[in-house]
């Protein structure tokens, strides 16, 4: 259903008295029940069916204790008290049912309504919403409300939280509209949101630690350099992204802390010599991460379109020896000022790593041998810390089963032994260690140790391993074991075979009694 159809609905509800909610006494759960229908954004939709499905199990009307209403009867006022948190389970009144669909649906817990957190639409600001201001604050400012805004509204106080716009009005998520006991999700035009709530409190919008609020929730939070935002206190430095977890040590306030990995609302950092988690709520984003030092490694050339020169030595004025294509990857084994040495088709020179795209510390490339049968089978490249997951044997011996592989170092002809070392073949034969053998399935994650020393990728050959199988044994001879029972026969009488027992001899040295 699009938004538009939502709104014919809605706008029929208010002409007949019908108040549409997800339910059975409402539009179809199956069709209206879709957080398809209320944002374009699949993994927001995939929440808030999350979200139907927390607040209306087998199509029952949410109440304000986070039970259900089980008659199905949503016309009864709703006799709650309190707002409580809301993000940690289901909540009850409408503020508290906000910051919870705040949390499922953006990742985001909204602490207080403190100043750092709250904003106002610039040139609209609290107060009275007109349809032209309310359409401002959501499609025209530059300080746009964005998706996972909680909005205050109506001066008497509702909570909302909005999911997503068209040109002509929103979408949002409250509970407890006018008392009554439903949830709902629902589209209001520019003029049905003046009309409806006719007044703004505050919208709160974690603004602080977003340079734009994503509309996929909190994977989008920036790695960057961030400042301690705890006014007159101090920021727990925590072992792990759990608020739970031992608190390692109290950071300042106002101190700039590099953000380098995102768990949740967690960021990860170090502060003097300590290695922690702090939430990222407390924080405010200043600037990204430095670009790090170009280093030795594999390297992708980035210049789409074009080509990229190989220099004879690390400036634009020396010989151009080759033209690299883009996307091509290449091993740089020494940097000097942004320029790394690498080879392409045998030379060997420079390249500007301006147009290079750093891909890992190492290569890792699988490639696969047949061992003397048929077939053929790709190769595969992994970078440091990848695995890989051995493909089944596609390659066919007549008469031979496949046993697994074994692994072969291209540069040295080392074999991966069961210790884990790499040898050659003979010292494995001199010394009496064994052959790793790995099987198809087998997930490996290859490290710097499979290299040899001062290399950055390097070929490993998977050799099929074959066992011939065992020959079907023939039958050589046949044996009387035991006489029959009448041995003497006058003419005409026939053989009678009682207490006869014969034996097959096979080829194999088995036999059996017939």
């Amino acid at each position: 259903m699009t938004k538009k159809l939502i709104s014919v609905f809605l706008g029929l509800s208010i002409l007949f008295g019908i108040i549409f909610a997800c339910g059975p006494y409402a539009i179809a759960a199956s069709d209206y029940c879709k957080g398809s229908n209320f944002t374009s954004n699949e993994s927001i939709a995939n929440r808030l069916d999350s979200l139907f499905s927390d607040y209306i199990p087998d199509e029952q009307y949410f109440v304000s204790d986070g039970g259900n209403n089980l008659n199905g009867n949503k016309d009864l006022p709703c006799n709650a008290s309190g707002n409580g948190h809301g993000y940690y389970g289901l909540a009850s009144q409408c503020l508290a049912y906000t910051r919870y669909a705040q949390y499922k649906l953006f990742g985001v817990i909204e602490l207080s309504n403190g100043l750092n957190t709250k904003y106002y639409a610039e040139l609209s600001g609290p107060g009275t919403v007109t349809e032209s201001t309310c359409q401002k604050w959501f499609t025209d400012n530059a300080n746009t409300l964005h998706p996972g805004a909680h909005i205050r509204v109506f001066y008497s106080g509702h909570s909302i939280v909005y999911l997503s716009k068209d040109k002509n009005g929103i979408n949002f998520a409250d509970c407890n509209w006018g008392n009554y006991c439903k949830v709902r999700v629902t589209y209001y035009t520019w003029q049905q949101f003046a009309s409806t709530f006719k007044s703004i409190n505050y919208c709160n919008y974690y603004k602080n630690y977003y340079t734009e609020f994503p509309d996929n929730g909190v994977e989008q939070i920036k790695l960057g350099i961030y400042a301690v935002n705890t006014p007159s206190s101090t920021l727990r430095l925590r072992a792990k992204a759990d608020g739970s977890s031992e608190v390692l040590t109290y950071i300042p306030d106002k101190t700039e802390l590099q953000i380098t990995e995102i768990v949740g609302t967690w960021g990860k950092t170090e502060y003097e010599g300590l290695s922690g988690y702090v939430s990222i709520p407390y924080l405010t984003y200043i600037s990204e991460l430095p670009e790090p030092a170009k280093t030795a490694g594999i390297y992708k050339t980035n210049v789409p379109g074009s080509t990229l020169n190989l220099r004879s030595n690390p400036n634009t004025s020396s010989t151009v020896l080759a033209s690299i294509p883009d996307a091509y990857v290449l091993t740089v084994t020494e940097v000097q000022d942004n320029w790394g040495r690498t080879e392409y088709n045998g030379k060997s020179g420079w390249i500007s790593l301006d147009f290079a795209q750093y891909l890992s510390s190492a290569a890792y490339t699988f490639s696969f041998d047949s061992n003397g049968a048929a077939g053929s089978m790709s190769s595969k490249t992994v970078y440091d810390s990848e695995s890989i997951t051995l493909p089944s044997c596609t390659f066919a011996k007549s008469g031979y089963i496949f046993k697994g592989w074994r692994v072969k170092r291209s540069s040295d002809s080392a074999w991966y032994t069961t210790s884990g070392i790499w040898r050659s073949a003979s010292s494995i034969s001199s010394n009496g260690y064994s052959y790793a053998v790995l099987e198809d399935g087998k997930k490996i994650t290859p490290n710097s140790g499979w290299l040899k020393s001062g290399d950055y990728s390097d070929t490993f050959v998977l050799s099929a391993q074959w066992e011939k199988k065992a020959e079907e044994p023939v039958p050589v001879s046949l044996n009387i074991k035991k006489q029959p029972k009448k041995t003497a026969y006058h003419i005409g009488e026939s053989f009678v075979s009682e207490g006869l027992v014969l034996r097959l001899n096979y080829s194999d040295g088995s036999y059996q009694d017939i």
